[in-house]
């Protein structure tokens, strides 16, 4: 997920959504927990999300409880979240039932 820099902004600018989307929720999660999660998260071994090893096994994503929600949540306290939303968009068109 860290294997180029716009892959990696892009992961950066997600986290800094969902750290505005809790803030405004009143849960308090500072810019430094972006860089050390993705810090901590560089130091692993190459793996696959447990989405896409759901999207490769033909299984259900979880698309409302992990990207839904916090697209709610935004929308409902006027937290702007671009890339979340495009995210959201995404998955449930490749989601969508034929």
């Amino acid at each position: 997920m860290l294997s180029t820099d716009n892959a990696e902004n892009l992961i950066r600018r997600i986290m800094l959504e969902l750290c505005a989307i809790a803030e405004s929720e009143g849960i308090h999660l500072p810019e430094q927990a972006v860089t050390d999660m993705i810090e901590y998260t560089r130091a692993f071994a190459a793996y696959k999300p447990s989405m896409l090893q759901d999207f490769n096994a033909n299984r259900p994503l979880e698309v409302e409880s992990i990207v839904g929600s916090p697209v709610k949540i935004a929308r409902k306290n006027g937290v702007p979240a671009p890339m979340l939303e495009t995210v959201y968009a995404l998955m449930k068109l490749i989601t969508r039932k034929k």
